[in-house]
């Protein structure tokens, strides 16, 4: 059968199978980095607003999985009075 697939010029069914993993990986790679810009472009607003973010803080939110998260922390980084304030509420976005 693939072989006549061939001879019609029609994909086989291992190369239609690749062609869909080969999609999924490059949908996951750039979902990977929209979540990872977004991660980077919060840090920047805390350090923007409070000059100095402890790595540790940074490495919490580069630890989020969800770009839903990431991005409604935008607002809380926007609204807090302190980093404490913020981590507070990361916390609960964690859980």
């Amino acid at each position: 059968i693939d072989n006549l697939l061939k001879e019609l010029d029609m994909p086989t069914t291992a190369e239609r199978w690749i062609q869909k993993g080969f999609e999924q990986g490059i949908q996951q790679g750039i979902q990977q980095g929209v979540l990872l810009e977004a991660q980077d472009s919060l840090v920047e607003i805390l350090k923007e607003r409070f000059e100095i973010v402890p790595k540790s803080l940074a490495q919490k939110i580069k630890e989020i999985d969800s770009r839903e998260v990431v991005k409604s922390l935008f607002k809380v980084a926007l609204r807090v009075n302190s980093l404490k304030e913020f981590e507070d509420k990361l916390k609960i976005a964690m859980n």
